[in-house]
């Protein structure tokens, strides 16, 4: 102390006046939050399920269409609520539905003497590929391994992808030696075309599987409707006497018809369900692969 007076020396600081900056407090654990742009893909797939709705009910009906969606939607929700039972499901429709594809076809093809074969026997194969899938799904579930369950399918991955990627890369080939004559030049679509052959089958697979579904749904749908009911005459042809006479009489006379029987009914109530499932995991796959 100095007459009457004290002090003590500060390190240096800039003292100099700056210009205010403006505080910006940011969310989101301090990362700015950045607007998102409109979901595309989202309208894309939205437009694309309407779509599909649409020519369902334009060519199988609104009964066919609203027994798949309830069953596909059922099928849905029992895999959300829980993956084990849902995968469990899925295995079981797999066999189930396959032996019912494979007898119903056998049939069809001894009832009209095989005048339904080619069709009958691609449903057959995917019947049987089925059953083979389930059998192998059932020991993954055994296993413990239930993310392998229905992600392996032996007609899809060992017959109609491989035919397809060497299809096209079959036709690559040709379009690389057509450059190379003509052009001189060295391209490779052989493997550009292998690449979208094997998708074109993968997708061939699924193709054929659906329509046998859809098929199967739609039958079960004409049986389950066909109930006890008055028929018109109207529309008999009248082949004797003066047709135009012979309508007016007919107008008014009905019959009645028994409709479907019960065991009928019973058969078309599991195969329609079971067929709508197996639409249902097909575009889920098919989902999972282009659109996911």
């Amino acid at each position: 102390m100095k007459n009457g007076s004290d002090s003590e020396a500060f390190a240096a600081f800039d003292d100099e006046p700056k210009a205010a900056v403006k505080q910006v407090t940011l969310l989101s654990g301090g990362k700015k939050e950045e607007k998102k742009g409109f979901n595309w893909g989202l309208l894309a797939k939205c437009a694309l399920a309407v779509a599909v709705v649409a020519v369902s009910v334009l060519t199988l009906g609104v009964g066919t269409t609203l027994l798949i969606g309830a069953v596909m939607a059922a099928t849905a929700v029992v895999g959300a609520i829980n993956e084990t039972a849902g995968k469990i499901l899925y295995t079981a429709e797999e066999i189930v539905c396959g032996t019912i594809t494979v007898v119903a076809s056998a049939v069809s093809i001894y009832i009209t003497g095989g005048i339904d074969s080619p069709l009958a026997a691609v449903a057959i194969a995917h019947g049987v590929n089925s059953i083979a899938d389930g059998i192998r799904d059932i020991n993954h579930i055994a296993n413990g391994e239930m993310d392998k369950v229905g992600s392996e399918n032996y007609l899809r991955d060992d017959f109609y992808t491989p035919v397809g990627t060497k299809g096209g890369k079959l036709v690559g080939s040709g379009i690389d030696t057509g450059e190379k004559i003509f052009t001189g030049k060295d391209t490779n679509y052989t493997d550009k075309m292998g690449q979208l052959g094997g998708d074109v089958g993968y997708a061939g697979y699924y193709i054929a599987d659906a329509k046998s579904g859809y098929d199967s749904a739609k039958e079960a749908t004409t049986v389950l409707k066909n109930i006890p009911k008055l028929k018109s005459l109207n529309s008999t042809y009248y082949e004797t006497g003066n047709w135009v006479d012979g309508y007016k009489r007919m107008n008014d006379l009905q019959i009645w018809t028994e409709g479907s029987s019960i065991p009928a009914k019973g058969y078309a109530a599991i195969n329609g369900s079971l067929n709508s499932q197996g639409l249902y995991y097909d575009g889920k796959d098919v989902f999972d692969r282009y659109l996911k």
